[in-house]
């Protein structure tokens, strides 16, 4: 099951979790300098488990890094842990695919993985071992987005669940959806079918009750990522075109664009730095860092890291290290970290 099928199940819901093709704010601006505007990153390229592309989806503070890889030989996809320089497969659950969304301080990796009727299903790896988390009530299927330093974790089986060692259902504003991303303090991160299933809107919730954040003005919206302070980015969808956004203190805003339109803000830290995808004005995807000023994330590279071209940033852990995909020298789209220097 290639990894936009492996979601196939979710379309009743209109989820959009996986983001294939495919980050706010105030005072950080600063790389290993700490002086604003003098951000520089070194990349390193992950490399693959054999095949012919990777992605990197989430970073931790100790810089463990997951995501998947095609296998030699193969367009299947494997989940993976990337540590110590070394990219370690972490299988499957009976079936051909899986992928690692989130990874927590402790070392634990929330993901999808097909079981062994090829059927996506939410799972935990931890101590060498994956485990199926199980569904939510008269569903067949599952797929986890994050998961936070209490081991909580959530994501969508058929609406928004949080997992606390139970499967529970995650309440919305509205209709069915899906949740993303989870917080230190419990806070989710997500999406919403509104009434009558035409249009999402993003939401930040809690076990207890959930709120709509709008759409700033277009006509839908979606929330990929939440930081401790409960500052929540993702994007809206204005005039056909995904726009980026930040909503804090009540309101949504626009964080601006790299010079074309069509982007996702998928993560910020503590510190308030965005990351994500955009188009430049050249219409190209690139991956783009916010501190309060749109960067496009390639002119940030050292001299070391030449040759790369990074369409994608997926997370940034709290000490400003990101992850994604980018085009590597050797022509061949890689997961990458990028560390300040």
């Amino acid at each position: 099951m290639m990894v936009a099928e492996r979601w196939a199940w979710l379309g009743s819901v209109g989820v959009c979790l996986v983001i294939v093709t495919g980050l706010v704010v105030t005072g950080c601006g600063g790389g290993g300098s700490g002086v604003p505007g003098t951000w520089r990153f070194r990349v390193t390229d992950l490399g693959t488990l054999g095949g012919d592309m990777s992605f990197a989806t989430a970073v931790n503070g100790s810089r463990q890094v997951v995501g998947w890889s095609r296998l030699a030989g193969t367009n299947d996809i494997h989940a993976f842990r990337y540590t110590g320089g070394n990219m370690i497969d972490l299988g499957t659950l009976g079936g051909d695919e899986s992928e690692a969304r989130d990874i927590n301080s402790q070392g634990r990796i929330v993901g999808t993985a097909d079981d062994a009727s090829e059927t996506g299903r939410a799972f935990l790896y931890f101590n060498n071992q994956m485990q199926d988390i199980g569904v939510l009530p008269g569903q067949t299927g599952a797929g986890a987005e994050g998961i936070n330093d209490t081991g909580h974790i959530v994501g969508a089986s058929g609406t928004a669940f949080l997992h606390d060692g139970t499967m529970h259902e995650l309440p919305t504003p509205g209709g069915n959806g899906g949740a993303h991303a989870i917080n230190s303090q419990g806070q989710v991160a997500g999406f919403f079918w509104v009434t009558g299933g035409a249009t999402t809107h993003a939401f930040r919730g809690t076990p207890a009750a959930a709120t709509d954040l709008g759409t700033n003005g277009g006509t839908s919206s979606n929330a990929l990522g939440i930081n401790d302070a409960g500052d929540v980015v993702g994007y809206y969808v204005d005039g056909g075109n995904k726009r980026l956004f930040l909503y804090r203190n009540g309101a949504m805003q626009n964080i601006g664009t790299l010079g074309g339109a069509d982007g996702q803000a998928h993560a910020i830290n503590s510190a308030g730095v965005v990351v994500g995808i955009d188009r430049n004005a050249s219409n190209a995807i690139r991956a783009f860092l916010w501190d309060g000023t749109m960067r496009d994330l390639n002119a940030l590279l050292d001299a070391s890291s030449q040759g790369w071209t990074l369409t994608r940033a997926t997370d940034i852990n709290n000490n400003n290290v990101i992850v994604g995909q980018g085009l590597a020298p050797g022509g061949e789209y890689h997961a990458f970290i990028a560390r300040p220097i």
